[in-house]
Parts: structure tokens; sequence; C-alpha cells
């Protein structure tokens, strides 16, 4: 090959090089076009959201039919993209998009759609920016949408910068017993105070337990011990002291033949307990045979812990007998490592609707949950809506600014208390989905925004849900082998026990939320 060869390809490549950045920045967004007649189509839709400074490049699809799509944004400084595609997959570049997003207040999207040689363009749409941050990553566990064996199970961390999964760990464990088949139960997992390097969650199988990361160790721990009926299930870090509230849940899931609903989820009996990181303990909080009480979660500073509760049993054999069960917002006093007497905060049950999965906002002031007609476990009830109670000025409303017809089943805060993450089935009524809401200086919350991925229609062919997401400042550290390692050595960690207990049961890392005989 002589030089004149070598530098004719040279000089090919080059010219290739530059035309691939023409296209990139957009060369050919057309000048010539005509004004659409139908609606713009986009997935997700982020047209009119609110976002962070810090979100990663809202992505997304173009579902109007065409053969080759440009996009146009403008921010408020006069910052520009432009991107040329010939499939509608519009995916920006994450340095430009972090480096509009800096400057910006808002942005301004074009859409043009070629179709039949001709370009039509769509009415531009906008969307603003705050300099309000959100954490940068989540927690959730990935989970079939409905269930009757435990399958493919993970927790999984996501960086809302960067708009990337990866797994932490999962549930394909091979224990010792040569009689199970790796796929266990695992489920609820939480960090302290949105800190990843403390964190607890239950991993049921021999040797399994809960497995709490605190300080840089880890350990697993027997959570049915005395006369508990089950292991913790729903757990939730003090904000600043080494003690995680647990609720220990008898659940049983019903599989309905007809109507809306594809499951039913059943808490035959369920109190709630303190373990003690520090001294290995665990004692009793709330314990009682006519009643319930689940999700615990603590006040922001601390001093209360928040609980739902029903004085209706479930009755075995009398039919929709779960469509009785209505659960109200309860708290009790917490300090000098004591507790007070419990005290009504919200008595949904008297306004004929039940709440579920309470989180206190980071100023203390309000709580968000989910509200349903019965039932704790609203998560495929289409009736279920984010609710928010008002402590300073004892008012209950729906936040109708962010409900969708279908299930909303989920609520939590981001640490600045700015962004309401929301698990909801209103993309296809059967898989929870995960969006973002502003929630500004006066209480309003703004449209909800999908969780943007490298991929926009990652989520669309996802056959899983988004269960149990968390916000987290910092990432969480253990591995999944350092976890399938840990489980190994089988040193679980039974507690002792303070207080009202009965006679000693047999602990176990398995029993917990749903108890599955993997042997055959």
């Amino acid at each position: 090959m002589n030089k004149m060869t070598i530098q004719h390809i040279k000089c090919q490549l080059i010219l290739l090089l530059i035309t691939m950045v023409l296209v990139s920045c957009g060369e050919q967004v057309p000048t010539d076009f005509v004004e659409a007649k139908d609606s713009l189509r986009v997935y997700p839709d982020y047209r009119g959201v609110v976002v962070p400074k810090n979100i990663a490049p809202l992505n997304f699809q173009v579902l109007n039919e065409g053969d080759a799509y440009a996009v146009s944004v403008k921010s408020d400084k006069n910052e520009v993209m432009e991107q040329v595609d010939a499939t509608g997959k519009i995916q920006f570049d994450k340095g430009e998009w972090k480096e509009m997003l800096q400057e910006a207040s808002s942005l301004s999207v074009e859409v043009f759609v070629r179709q039949e040689k001709k370009w039509r363009h769509y009415a531009q749409f906008d969307i603003s920016v705050v300099p309000d941050s959100i954490d940068k990553f989540i927690t959730f566990r990935l989970i079939e949408p409905s269930y009757e064996n435990s399958s493919d199970i993970a927790i999984f961390q996501h960086n809302v910068e960067e708009g990337v999964m990866e797994k932490i760990v999962g549930n394909r464990y091979y224990v010792s017993d040569p009689g199970y088949r790796g796929a266990v139960c695992m489920n609820c997992h939480v960090a302290q105070s949105g800190n990843g390097e403390n964190t607890a969650f239950q991993y049921r199988c021999n040797g399994g337990g809960m497995i709490v990361t605190y300080n840089g160790e880890s350990k697993v721990v027997a959570t049915k011990v005395g006369d508990m009926p089950s292991g913790a299930v729903y757990e939730k870090w003090h904000p600043t002291l080494p003690l995680i509230a647990f609720s220990n849940n008898t659940v049983r899931q019903l599989f309905p033949s007809k109507g809306i609903s594809k499951i039913e989820v059943l808490d035959f009996r369920s109190d709630i307990l303190l373990y003690d990181v520090e001294k290995n303990t665990i004692r009793y909080v709330l314990k009682g045979e006519e009643s319930s009480e689940t999700y615990p979660v603590w006040s922001p500073d601390g001093k209360y812990l928040y609980y739902c509760s029903t004085d209706t049993p479930y009755v075995v054999g009398v039919a929709h007998q779960y469509e009785k069960q209505k659960y109200d917002l309860m708290r009790i006093a917490f300090e000098n490592d004591t507790f007070g007497v419990p005290e009504m905060v919200y008595n949904a049950s008297a306004h004929n609707h039940s709440v579920a999965k309470p989180r206190i906002s980071p100023d203390g002031r309000y709580v968000a949950m989910t509200v349903s007609k019965y039932g704790a476990y609203h998560y495929m009830h289409r009736s279920s809506d984010i609710a928010l109670f008002d402590l300073k000025e004892q008012k209950f409303r729906l936040l109708d600014e962010v409900n969708s017809l279908s299930a909303d089943g989920y609520v939590t805060w981001s640490s600045n208390g700015r962004w309401l993450m929301i698990g909801s089935r209103r993309d296809d009524d059967d898989h929870a989905r995960l969006f973002f809401s502003y929630f500004d200086e006066n209480g309003v919350a703004h449209k909800p925004f999908a969780m943007p991925h490298e991929d926009p229609l990652f989520d669309a062919y996802l056959l899983k849900s988004y269960n149990c997401p968390e916000f987290n400042t910092k990432e969480v550290l253990f591995s999944e082998g350092d976890i399938y390692n840990l489980i190994a050595q089988e040193a679980v960690i039974t507690p002792d026990t303070i207080g009202d207990f009965g006679e000693k049961s047999e602990a176990d890392g398995v029993s917990g939320a749903s108890v599955v005989d993997y042997r055959k």
C-alpha cells in the first residue's frame, strides 16, 4: 500500500468523521417544514415537567410514524443541542446535557418528523429546570408483578445522574442444603438516613436472615426469636442511633379468578419490634392479639415512630374479609430509649379508607403515604393514590397533581424534601415504574416524570416491577460476593430478647413475609 493510498484513506476517514459530527450536532435539523396536524407522542412523556439540574439526560422515543426524526433543544441561556435520527430514539450526549443544565432554568424542545419526504414540525414543549438537586442514588428491588413462588429477584442501584443501574445482590444463591434450588426470597432493603454504608435487608435461606451492615461490618441476624410468628419484614433505621424498627408480618396472598385485581395480599397478624445493632437485642414496641401494626418509620428527628394500625383482624374463611381491613396512621413517642403511648395521627378508617407505607418529609412537616379503599398492600389496587397529611395544619389531602387512574402504590422523599419518588403502574396497569415529582416550597407537587435511562425504551421492555425504591445520598458499598460469602458461613447471630416474649421458637433465616419451601 503506497503513501498516496494511505493519504486517500485518511482523507476519507476525516470526511466521515466530519459528517458524523455535523449530523450529531444537528446540521440536518430542517428549516423547510410544515406544521403537523396530529399530536406529538413521545415515551417517556417529559412534556411540561420540572427537573433538577443533576438529572441524567431525558432520552425519549418519538412514537409518531416517520422515516426520519430531528430534535432541537434550546435553553433560556441560548445553548442548543440538536439531533437527527432515523429511528426516533433520541439519546442526548451526557456531557452536553450536563453542561446545558448547569446554567439553564428552562428548556424548549422541538420535534420534527419526516413523512413522505416532507418534514412536519410539532408544537414545542417546555421543561423547567430547578436548582434543587435530587439524591444521586436509588436502590430498589426488581420483582415479578405477580407471583406464587420466588423467581429471579434482585436488588439494584441506579445512578440518577448518569441514568445507569447495576445489580447489588440477587437471590440465585446455591445454599449448602442440596434440596434447595437457589431461588429464595429477599426483600426490603433500607439504608440509615440515605447512607449506603449502613444498610439492612432480608435474605431468606438457610444461613440467612436480616443482613445488617453497620460501620463497615456485616452480620446475619435471626429476627425470628421467642414467640414471634415470623422474622423481620418491613424495617427502618433510626436516623442517628444504631436501632432498627421492624414489623413481623404473617402474610399470605390470594389470586382472584375474577375482577380487576390480580392479587390480594393479606396480613394475618403483625407487630412492631426494635433491634439494637450494637447490643444485639430485640424487644417488642407494640404487641397485640386484637390489632395489627405494620410499616414502622421514624420521624427525621428520631422522636417519633410512625406506623399503620388496624383493629380488624383477618378472619379465615369469610369471603372478602380483606376488604374490611382499614389501617389508620399512628405514632408513638421515643425518648431516652423509652417508648410512650400510641396516638392517632390520621383516622383513615373513619373516612372509609386505608393508609399504608407512610414517609415523613425531612423537615418533619408532611407525611406522604398511599391511600386505598382497604388493606395495607396497595400496589395492585387501582384505587390506590398518593396522599399527604400536613402535621402542622392537621389536614389530609390527595396529591391529585401526581395521581393517575392506575395504582400509585408507593411514595418516598429525597433527602432535601424537594422530590417525591412514586411507584406507579400508570404505564400499563401491570408493571410498577418509578417517577419523580418536584415538591415546591408551597407544598405543591408537580407533574411526575419517568426515571430516565440511557435507552428510553428500557422500561417499556422491562417485564419486572420496581419495588420498595429508596433514595440514597451515598453509594451502597457491599457486593454480591460479600453477601454470598457471609451467608455461606452460616454464622447466624441470635439476639437476646428483652421484655414480653413467650416460649422460644426455633430461629431460622427462611421464615418471613412469604414462606416458600423449595425442597422436593
